[in-house]
């Protein structure tokens, strides 16, 4: 075979390859691996990627959020590079299957990343940033205070802050501190403290009766009026049985796996900043 054709057909191998790996499309490598099995000739070096899971093609991709904007260097090359291990979580190449906590874990370093960016870039030293922050009094500005200011300057909403802060930040934490083997138990054993507090106090759910909707996203006066105070003895019952509601829901949402929706929060995010900013 001459050199042009095995080139071209290798051309199409990578297509193919670079195509199975896109989400959605694991049916391809499964019937790849069907028809093919694993060849018998694979080199030591062949062997050692496929265990390490090495993905050089997954840095050829283009990146859905575009940080181009970004005037740090080094910081704008980190996100890119923290997308794209989000990538490679979503299409399980890391573990050999998909980890959405890592997806979230790495989700979170770009969303700090360009909340600093831009609350580094609108206050310059760190007193302008505390005093915008209106955090005088505390000795560092926390990841709280840098989304209350997005929020105060109409870069995200309130809904967008809980997002941000309840659920993806809280995942990181989780992620960061190993807490996997007990999840599940810590979700079997809240919900069943919890669920009985609910009908209880007649609140209205989110998830059937796995949580509650957060009295500040009802959106009439009354609404929230009507709940004010059965919400907040529940939650004063809760810390009272010392059980951390936030973790409970933000690993509620985790067993649905929704990808997109944090990737989808992760662009609008960005979006927003580089408008401002621009």
């Amino acid at each position: 075979m001459d050199d042009a054709r095995k080139q071209n057909i290798l051309s199409h191998i990578d297509k193919i390859e670079q195509y199975a790996r896109q989400p959605g499309n694991e049916w391809l490598l499964v019937e790849l691996q069907k028809r093919f099995g694993v060849m018998s000739n694979m080199t030591e070096l062949q062997r050692i990627e496929k265990y390490l899971a090495l993905d050089y093609y997954i840095d050829d991709i283009s990146t859905r959020i575009d940080y181009s904007f970004v005037k740090d260097d080094l910081l704008r090359m980190k996100l890119l590079s923290d997308w794209r291990e989000m990538l490679r979580c979503r299409c399980h190449v890391r573990k050999h299957k998909p980890d959405f906590l890592e997806f979230c874990r790495f989700a979170h370093m770009q969303v700090e990343g360009i909340t600093n960016y831009y609350c580094m870039t609108a206050y310059p030293t760190p007193e302008e940033l505390h005093s915008a922050c209106k955090a005088e009094n505390e000795k560092v500005v926390t990841f709280w205070n840098k989304l209350y200011l997005l929020q105060q300057h109409n870069i995200i909403r309130y809904v967008d802050k809980e997002f941000l802060y309840g659920k993806l930040y809280m995942v990181r934490n989780i992620q960061s501190h190993r807490g996997g083997s007990t999840l599940s138990d810590f979700i079997v054993n809240t919900r069943a403290i919890i669920t009985p507090l609910i009908k209880q106090y007649n609140l209205p759910t989110l998830l059937g009766d796995d949580s509650i909707v957060n009295l500040y996203m009802i959106n009439s006066d009354e609404g929230r009026e009507l709940f004010k105070e059965p919400y907040m003895l529940f939650k004063k019952q809760l810390e009272n049985l010392h059980i951390d509601y936030t973790r409970y829901e933000a690993l509620l949402w985790c067993k649905k796996t929704p990808y997109e929706e944090v990737e989808a929060r992760l662009e609008k995010l960005v979006s927003n900043i580089k408008h401002v900013l621009l």
